[in-house]
């Protein structure tokens, strides 16, 4: 399992409950199956997810999640990127092509709200 979550180059924050899910190997396996699924077969680019990612967290005023670099990402999201987003429609380094996920993340907070088991039972 260590070697099946890079376990020795993640942070800390990163492992986040992978500490948890460590403790019952087996049953952890799903998990780290499908999340591993989910990211190599992906089609966005890391650097779009990850401020997408720290949108949503600043929307949501998430402290943890705001302060969280994923690895990954590290490489293409600088802490400028980062500030930018506060105030999307302002920045200078996220041209319009690329303040997509900013736009998104600010749309998906009040839609996510208005979701009940209603609108799935169609």
């Amino acid at each position: 399992m260590r070697n099946f979550t890079t376990a020795d180059s993640a942070t800390y924050i990163e492992l986040g409950i992978t500490r948890m899910l460590a403790h019952a190997p087996a049953a952890a396996m799903g998990p780290f199956q499908f999340g591993a699924a989910v990211t190599t077969n992906r089609t966005l680019h890391e650097r779009l997810i990850e401020l997408m990612r720290l949108r949503i967290a600043f929307h949501n005023q998430c402290r943890s999640c705001m302060a969280i670099r994923y690895f990954s990402a590290a490489a293409t999201v600088s802490e400028g990127d980062v500030c930018s987003l506060e105030r999307p429609a302002e920045a200078e380094n996220l041209s319009p092509g690329k303040s997509w996920p900013s736009t998104l993340a600010s749309v998906l907070p009040p839609i996510t709200c208005r979701l009940t088991m209603r609108t799935f039972s169609a």
